[in-house]
């Protein structure tokens, strides 16, 4: 295994000492918790989590629950710029001047969060808009490969079928001023 506490969490606090197992697929919930004093110590307590931990991925790949290894967000409700991974954002100076920026994130990987700036001051609003939305996209590009936008329109046209049969169901298509979804 990859990560070998995937799913695995340290708890220490006043009362408890050990290690808790969070597995999650569709609407399987498994906790269980190991206690350092009853497994007989800290390392034989992780050992018996991880083995545990193991025996549910089995079981759950048995039944054909799988984890997502790739997951596409394509809208937000708190999201005021229409491209997902890219926020309009104020920051103080050190001589307390405030600055706008346009903050663009992505994930390189799973687990791992990548993210820079661009400046409004220095490129104009629309520009500066556009550079991140364009970064946003070659960085999806890398991780999802060249064909995401076709994926995310189909997506998106199978949300609006949907919208179309559910009349209560509203659909929002984010679209850069260069032409990209933003997702």
């Amino acid at each position: 295994m990859a990560k070998p506490n995937l799913c695995i969490s340290r708890v220490d606090n006043n009362s408890s000492h050990g290690w808790i197992v969070r597995v999650k697929r569709e609407k399987d919930h498994i906790i269980r918790f190991f206690s350092d004093s009853k497994s007989g110590g800290k390392r034989l307590s992780q050992q018996a989590a991880r083995e545990f931990r193991d025996r549910v991925f089995y079981r759950l790949e048995r039944e054909g629950k799988r984890p997502r290894a790739k997951k596409l967000v394509l809208r937000q409700k708190r999201n005021k710029t229409g491209v997902i991974g890219v926020s309009r954002v104020q920051k103080k100076k050190p001589d307390g001047t405030v600055a706008d920026y346009y903050a663009v994130t992505w994930h390189p990987k799973p687990g791992l969060a990548r993210g820079t700036t661009i400046s409004i001051a220095r490129y104009g609003e629309e520009l500066a808009f556009k550079r991140a939305c364009a970064i946003r996209n070659r960085q999806l590009m890398k991780r999802f490969g060249r064909g995401i936008f076709r994926k995310i329109r189909a997506m998106k046209d199978g949300m609006a079928q949907a919208a179309i049969s559910q009349p209560n169901l509203t659909i929002a298509t984010p679209v850069t001023g260069d032409g990209n979804i933003g997702i």
